[in-house]
């Protein structure tokens, strides 16, 4: 299906003006900038998620500053993995201050709720995310939910509530210890609806914190009652984990004592759907980086640039298309504790073309590691 590319009078518009603004020489950022980067980014469409990310549909937005993590890294005083019948969440309680994130193009402290996963019957689908039209092995959920809400239920019923970090799936030889703390876990809440308590660890320990180079764009869950309202911001570093962590997850039960073997949605097409890349880098040969080790806890931004805004446009103009697998499900349970999911059939997906476009990847991601060998 051809795509038609051209952007519109209002896009151009948009375009001509945050390139004609007059910065700050002795800052960064102009102030006047990253607001109306934020004002273009709450005044996009919104569709219904989740969608397919693309890298070359995307549009870069610069003057915004990065995101800022606060107190990631002190452990809870009480943490606890629950089966919810349709998912796995984990979450805390801390005796000060929770975990946030703030900047970016977000409009205030975004503080952590919970955390959890989707995945498949097998490691050829299991994320709700399509990349490249291509499904990963799972995807993990960090749920935030903005502060001056007070609660996540209340923040679920206003418009900029709820954020949700992103963070894919991607096989590796050897388990993820972060990871271990849920899969670990696993057998001792293999039933609907129960719960234990597990050691208190930090969140960086899973949650690797990403500063810039990030795919933001917002969308919207339906339940059967309302519709809520969700920024997404997935991360390019993929979460390496072995098979048999995320097999391990395969064992679990529902309502019905069943095998979750499910519990992604649908990708929804949406040709005038706008997915930002903030921050964006000079790699942009595929949409996920490689899947690299990190000793420090927070994605140390290699693939930065420095970027000429003078020269160069807040943003490019495309659209990006994928294949729905599934028949659309009625919920995203996972953002509340518990809420039963409906069952659905498998459709069989475009996966020749998902296993070129992975060897192509491989490929790429295999010259790139030669480059970075002998630089």
């Amino acid at each position: 299906m051809d795509v038609d590319d051209t952007p519109s009078e209002e896009a151009l518009t948009t375009v001509n003006t945050l390139e004609n603004i007059e910065r700050d020489e002795e800052s960064d950022i102009d102030v006047s900038d990253s607001q109306r980067a934020k004002d273009i980014f709450y005044g996009t469409a919104i569709f219904e998620s989740p969608a397919d990310i693309d890298i070359i549909g995307t549009k870069p937005v610069e003057d915004v500053p990065m995101l800022t993590w606060v107190n990631f890294e002190i452990p809870p005083k009480k943490m606890k993995i629950t089966n919810s019948g349709h998912t796995v969440i984990l979450s805390g309680k801390w005796g000060q201050e929770r975990p946030y994130i703030t900047g970016g193009t977000l409009t205030g402290k975004y503080v952590f709720s919970q955390l959890h996963l989707h995945w498949g019957v097998n490691s050829m689908e299991g994320s709700e995310h399509t990349v490249d039209g291509c499904r990963q092995p799972g995807e993990m959920h960090v749920v935030t939910f903005k502060s001056c809400y007070l609660t996540q239920e209340s923040a679920l019923k206003e418009s900029d509530g709820v954020a949700i970090l992103v963070y894919m799936f991607k096989l590796q030889d050897k388990p993820n210890a972060g990871f271990s703390i849920i899969s670990d876990a696993l057998t001792g809440i293999a039933k609907a609806h129960t719960s234990m308590k597990v050691n208190p660890i930090e969140l960086t320990t899973l949650v690797k914190q990403f500063t810039s180079d990030y795919f933001m764009y917002r969308g919207s869950v339906s339940t059967t009652n309302c519709v809520h309202y969700i920024t997404w911001m997935i991360t390019r570093v993929p979460m390496g984990v072995s098979n048999d962590q995320v097999d391990s997850l395969r064992y679990l039960l529902d309502d019905n004592d069943d095998l979750i073997k499910r519990n992604f949605r649908p990708v929804q097409l949406e040709s005038n759907r706008s997915i930002f890349h903030v921050l964006p880098s000079t790699s942009k040969y595929s949409t996920l980086l490689p899947l690299t080790e990190y000793d420090d806890k927070t994605v140390t931004q290699i693939y930065r640039m420095e970027f000429d805004r003078r020269s160069n446009p807040l943003f490019q103009f495309g659209t990006s298309q994928s294949e729905s697998i599934l028949e659309n499900s009625e919920v995203e349970s996972d953002l509340y504790s518990e809420e039963e999911d409906g069952e659905s059939e498998p459709k069989i997906g475009n996966k020749a073309l998902c296993i070129v476009r992975t060897i192509k990847k491989y490929i790429s991601s295999v010259f790139y590691g030669l480059i970075v060998l002998f630089l």
